[in-house]
């Protein structure tokens, strides 16, 4: 991907989610977006999740000798879903600290890694490709360090008349909630960009929560139906946010940003 082909589409993300992201981190004290790329693919007849893993071994070793900026990255498998909501058999998501470091990195790859790329459409061919701006609402280190976990994510919208202030001041009590009950899930907003459901348009985004155990999952589950979770939740965000059921899946990290 050329400089001026990732210009255009980050012209493209700023069209499609501009308005989103405004209103949402209008606040002074919200925190930035960063770029995520998200890919959904299906294993071809025969391969399986050992077999993506295997030319997951050689992406890690093209990405430490070629990537010219940070890069994380996680494998995502269904857990919780249906059909309906979810299409593919893995996906892969990918983060960089700005969207010009995951341009240098784009760039690199579709430059170098022809080969390689090969190796993962000889598997598990993808439908989509898609760039969001993230936004993080609650940072988990143990999520920052851990192999393995698992991720929800909702699709959410805004409800008229949310404000950035009202979303803010939600978000902090929500944490404070959260804090005092002892949860280390991390929180995030996706707001969408290029190549994301037609269905996402500017006011809706992915509300995503990830934890680094099903055991902590179940805890949450346990603090949000029985422990006064789900009122809170409905006290603070009921005005200003409706979402549908999630989905939940299972991470595998394949690259850590450091």
């Amino acid at each position: 991907m050329s400089i001026k082909l990732f210009t255009k589409i980050l012209r493209a993300f700023l069209v499609l989610s501009c308005g989103l992201a405004q209103t949402v981190i209008a606040d002074d004290h919200a925190a930035a977006i960063r770029p995520v790329e998200s890919f959904w693919c299906d294993y071809n007849p025969g391969k399986d999740r050992q077999d993506f893993l295997r030319v997951v071994d050689e992406w890690q070793d093209f990405a430490e000798e070629n990537f010219p900026a940070p890069y994380a990255a996680w494998v995502l498998e269904p857990m919780y879903f249906n059909s309906e909501d979810v299409t593919f058999d893995i996906a892969w998501v990918g983060s960089s600290a700005t969207f010009k470091e995951l341009g240098q990195i784009d760039d690199t790859y579709y430059e170098k890694a022809n080969k390689l790329q090969s190796k993962f459409d000889a598997v598990a061919p993808c439908q989509a490709h898609m760039l969001w701006g993230e936004q993080m609402v609650r940072e988990s280190t143990p999520i920052e360090e851990s192999d393995s976990g698992w991720v929800s994510f909702a699709r959410c919208s805004l409800k008229p008349g949310a404000s950035p202030g009202a979303i803010a001041a939600a978000d902090k009590s929500m944490n404070e909630v959260l804090d005092v009950s002892g949860d280390t899930s991390a929180r995030a907003r996706w707001f969408p960009g290029p190549g994301t459901r037609s269905d996402m348009v500017p006011g809706t985004f992915l509300s995503v929560s990830a934890t680094s155990s099903l055991e902590k999952f179940g805890a949450g589950a346990d603090q949000l139906v029985n422990g006064g979770g789900m009122q809170a939740q409905q006290e603070l965000y009921g005005n200003l946010i409706e979402c549908k059921n999630s989905s939940v899946f299972r991470y595998t990290t394949v690259k850590k940003s450091n």
